[in-house]
């Protein structure tokens, strides 16, 4: 048998989490991406005892690339994962140990669960390197939407593929990357652009903590970026 405590807080503020850590020698914690940020920018961040650490989880939307690589410094690495509920809610998860190797990376597969991405123009099966939706199928994805046999249908492909309405891209070793949600994606002069992509290079320019990229309207292009 084995064992283990909890403590969770309902409010936090920047430095509060690293106190408890620290307080209470936590070896895991979890949070979405502005968890981490908030207690990389806290003034103790520098002094915080955090070596108790053995596993940080992450989900919510991918982790900006400087906020991972500040938690390496200090030897630790995220366990991120993608999922939803309407698969129960995981679909894969990145084991800790590759977390160094696959820093973007929202891992491999569950058990029991499969997922393929197929182009968003062609309807295409794609190989690996090519972004397009995500689809999964396995035991966890749901029968449907309780009394909405419409939204079933649109979100069920005939052979009982989920469509996610994300955007990912695998690499030749099985690997998924999100992109950004299909909703969210910016056509402009013809061009793809992946509000998500933009959001996360501009995180990581000195002195951001904070972005938001919409799509706007314009006489020429389609629609353009924007940011805030």
């Amino acid at each position: 048998m084995s064992a283990s405590a909890s403590a969770s807080r309902r409010r936090s503020r920047q430095g509060t989490a690293l106190h408890a850590i620290e307080r209470l020698g936590a070896t895991t914690i979890s949070g979405v991406p502005t968890t981490y940020q908030l207690m990389l920018e806290a003034p103790e961040w520098a002094e915080a005892d955090i070596s108790s650490l053995r596993l940080m989880t992450c989900g919510g939307s991918p982790v900006p690339q400087h906020v991972r690589l500040a938690y390496q410094e200090r030897g630790l690495a995220f366990s991120g994962g993608y999922g939803m509920t309407e698969t129960s809610p995981g679909v894969t998860m990145l084991p800790p140990q590759h977390a160094g190797s696959h820093l973007e990376s929202a891992g491999l597969a569950h058990f029991f669960t499969e997922y393929r991405i197929r182009d968003l123009t062609t309807g295409k099966l794609l190989a690996p390197g090519q972004s397009g939706e995500i689809e999964v199928r396995g035991p966890n994805v749901f029968a449907g939407y309780w009394k909405n046999e419409r939204a079933t249908r649109d979100a069920l492909t005939d052979d009982g593929w989920l469509r996610t309405g994300d955007v990912g891209v695998a690499d030749p070793d099985g690997f998924l990357q999100i992109v950004d949600r299909i909703k969210d994606m910016i056509i402009s002069g013809g061009e793809n652009v992946y509000a998500a992509e933009v959001e996360l290079a501009i995180l990581d320019a000195e002195g951001v903590t904070g972005a938001s990229v919409i799509g706007c309207r314009t006489l020429r292009g389609g629609r353009c970026r924007m940011r805030s």
